[in-house]
């Protein structure tokens, strides 16, 4: 079995933009297949679409972006909002960030009549931090 494409990867294997994931075996594989399968077409290219929009925007400075919350757990419904944890190398201030990924995110919010929330993360506190919120983004995320 092959690996799945790099936007595909589940979150509990370390995977950076670029790089092909480092796969321990093929039920691992599976799960991340499965992980993909049940999201539609749109929610992939809109995520798809913010992807390549933050990669312009930070170039390799964004070390990853991870879906989660219902859409991440395929449990989301045609009004579900797309929650997406923004993975960047160095120090992290929201207060910066947030003001430049706006004109993105609610522009492709409003192209896709969905609502796209962005949480900004450094790099390190993505892989330290205890906070309830990345816990649960670790556990059940998907990398996109």
């Amino acid at each position: 079995m092959g690996h799945p494409p790099k936007r595909n990867a589940a979150l509990s294997i370390p995977v950076k933009i670029g790089e092909e994931p480092a796969c321990c075996s093929a039920s691992t594989c599976g799960k991340l297949e499965k992980a993909v399968e049940g999201m539609s077409e749109k929610l992939l290219h809109i995520v798809g679409e913010l992807r390549r929009g933050l990669l312009a925007l930070y170039g390799p400075r964004l070390a990853n972006l991870v879906l989660f919350g219902s859409q991440a757990r395929n449990e989301g419904e045609p009004e579900s909002d797309i929650d997406v944890l923004v993975v960047l190398g160095g120090p992290v201030d929201p207060n910066q960030e947030i003001p430049r990924v706006s004109p993105l995110a609610s522009g492709l919010s409003l192209k896709h009549d969905v609502v796209i929330s962005c949480v900004y993360v450094s790099e390190e506190g993505f892989h330290s931090d205890q906070s309830p919120l990345l816990l649960n983004v670790r556990r059940e995320g998907v990398m996109v």
